[in-house]
C-alpha cells in the first residue's frame, strides 16, 4: 500500500465494521474486518465509485457484497490519494449517522496524527490516537485496552483489561499501577517501567510475551504502548496500552521446545540437548579454565531384559535408572539419555580425573545394587573421559564411549577410565549389550 493510505485493519477494529480500500475502477486493494465475507476482487458500482472519488466528503451508497445488502459510506481517503475507503454496515443496524461522523473525523485527523507520532509506528498510532477521542471504541475493543496518565493512573479501560486482574472495571478506574494490593506481580512491574519510558521518550513501545498471574493462572500478553500527544504539545498527555493474549502461543512454543530437548520416556535431556550442553560447557572451559568429564553409562544385557520380561518392564528399568542417575549425580551435572539403554553425564568443575572416578563409583554402586522387591535387576558399564583443556564434543564422547566398550569387554558391571591407547582399538563392532 502507498504511504498516503488508510490504516485499514485498525480502522476496521475501531469502527467495528468491515472496511474496503479500492482503486478508482473498483479493484479491492485491501480490506479488514471481513473474515466472514467473501470479498470480491472488484466492486462493480461505477457511478457510486466516481461519486466517492470526486469528494473527500463521505458519500452514502448501497452495495451487494457476498449476497447481502450493505449500507456503504465511502470517500476518497485524502486530497492527495486516489484510493477510496468504503465502510460496510448491515442495513438493519442503527447508528449509521454516528458512524459517518466518526469516519469523517478519522480521515480529517489523519494528517495531524501522522505528524505527531513516530513514523515507524504511524499506521498503529493513527488509529490509537483517534481512540483517545472515542471512549466507546476503547470499551468495545475485544483486546485488553487502558489509558494511563503521567501518575500511572487508569483514566479509561475496557472489560478485557479489567479481566486481566479478575476485577470489575469500576474497581480499577482511577487506580494507580503503584497499588500493589491489586497490581502486585512481575508483569505489572514491566508494564509500569515501560509506560514511564513511553512518557519520557514519546515513542511507541512494544512488549512481547509479558506474563501476568491471574487468579493463580499464568497468562502472557503482547503489549503495545502508544504515547498520545495533543496537537503542538511538547509532552505526552497519556499512554494508551493495548494487549493481545498470546498465552496459547507461548504454551505451545514451550511444549514444542520441551519435546525438542527432552526424552519422553525418562524426562531426561535427549541427545540433541546433551550435545548443546556439552558444547556450551567446553566453550566455558576454554574461557575460564578448569576441568570436565563425560561419563557414558550403558546397561548390561538390556536386550535380554526386553526379550524375556517384555518392553514394559524394560521401560520401567530405564525410568528407574534415569531417576537413580539424577539422584546420584552432583548438583549442576547434566544427565541425559542418548538413546536405547545408553545414558550420559556431563560433570563440570572436575579438576582431577579421580573426582570423575569417584562420581562413577557412586553411580555404579547404586545401579548395580540388588533391586527392590518388584524391580527387575539391571547392571551397567561406565566409561569415563576427562579433559582439562578444550576439545571438540565429538572427541570426548567418543573417548568415553571407547572406555565404556572396554568395560563391556572386560566383563561388564564395571568402570573404565579412558586411556589414549583405546583410540587404536576398534569400537565399530556391534555391542552385545
Amino acid at each position: 500500500m502507498p504511504g498516503d493510505s488508510p490504516p485499514t485493519h485498525l480502522m476496521a477494529q475501531l469502527v467495528g465494521h468491515p472496511v474496503l480500500v479500492l482503486e478508482s475502477d473498483g479493484t479491492v486493494v485491501d480490506h479488514a474486518g471481513t473474515a466472514r465475507l467473501q470479498v470480491p476482487a472488484k466492486i462493480e458500482e461505477p457511478h457510486d465509485l466516481q461519486s466517492m472519488l470526486r469528494s473527500t466528503n463521505a458519500t452514502p451508497a448501497s452495495w451487494t457484497v457476498d449476497g447481502n445488502q450493505w449500507r456503504v459510506m465511502g470517500a476518497r481517503w485524502s486530497a492527495s490519494s486516489t484510493l477510496i475507503v468504503a465502510i460496510l454496515v448491515p442495513r438493519e443496524q442503527a447508528g449509521f449517522a454516528l458512524l459517518n461522523r466518526q469516519i469523517l473525523e478519522l480521515r480529517n485527523r489523519e494528517t495531524e496524527l501522522r505528524s505527531a507520532l513516530d513514523r515507524a509506528n504511524r499506521a498503529e498510532a493513527d488509529a490509537l490516537h483517534v481512540a483517545n477521542r472515542y471512549s466507546s471504541l476503547v470499551a468495545s475493543n475485544p483486546s485488553p485496552t487502558a489509558r494511563f496518565d503521567e501518575k500511572l493512573t487508569i483514566t479509561e479501560l475496557n472489560g478485557a483489561f479489567a479481566g486481566l486482574f479478575d476485577l470489575a472495571e469500576s474497581a480499577l478506574l482511577g487506580r494507580s499501577l503503584g497499588d500493589v494490593t491489586i497490581f502486585g506481580n512481575d508483569g505489572v512491574t514491566t508494564l509500569t517501567d515501560s509506560i514511564k519510558r513511553c512518557f519520557d521518550e514519546r515513542q511507541v513501545v512494544e512488549l512481547e510475551s509479558v506474563s501476568f498471574v491471574v487468579d493463580g493462572t499464568l497468562r502472557w500478553l503482547d503489549l503495545w504502548l502508544v504515547p498520545e500527544n495533543p496537537v503542538d504539545a511538547m509532552s505526552t498527555a497519556s499512554v494508551l496500552v493495548i494487549g493481545s493474549d498470546v498465552t496459547r502461543r507461548v504454551v505451545n512454543e514451550h511444549e514444542l521446545a520441551t519435546l525438542a530437548t527432552t526424552d519422553p520416556l525418562t524426562g531426561l535431556l535427549n541427545r540433541r540437548a546433551f550435545n548443546d550442553r556439552l558444547s556450551h560447557a567446553l566453550a566455558q572451559l576454554e574461557r575460564a579454565g578448569g576441568g570436565l568429564a563425560v561419563l557414558i553409562i550403558d546397561l548390561d544385557n538390556f536386550k535380554l531384559i526386553n526379550d524375556t520380561a517384555g518392553h514394559q518392564v524394560g521401560d520401567q528399568v530405564l525410568q528407574r535408572v534415569a531417576q537413580q542417575l539424577t539422584d546420584t549425580s552432583r548438583q549442576g551435572d547434566t544427565v541425559a539419555r542418548l538413546g536405547g539403554d545408553e545414558f550420559a553425564i556431563i560433570a563440570e568443575q572436575i579438576d582431577q580425573v579421580e573426582e570423575a572416578m569417584e562420581l562413577a563409583v557412586r553411580i555404579l554402586a547404586v545401579l548395580n545394587a540388588p533391586p527392590k522387591p518388584g524391580d527387575h535387576p539391571a547392571t551397567a558399564s561406565i566409561g569415563v573421559a576427562q579433559v582439562d583443556k578444550t576439545t571438540d564434543p565429538e572427541s570426548i564422547v567418543r573417548d568415553a564411549d571407547a572406555a565404556m566398550y572396554e568395560a563391556k569387554r572386560l566383563g561388564r558391571a564395571r568402570i573404565v577410565r579412558f586411556e589414549p591407547s583405546m583410540r587404536t582399538k576398534s569400537t565399530s563392532e556391534s555391542r552385545e549389550g
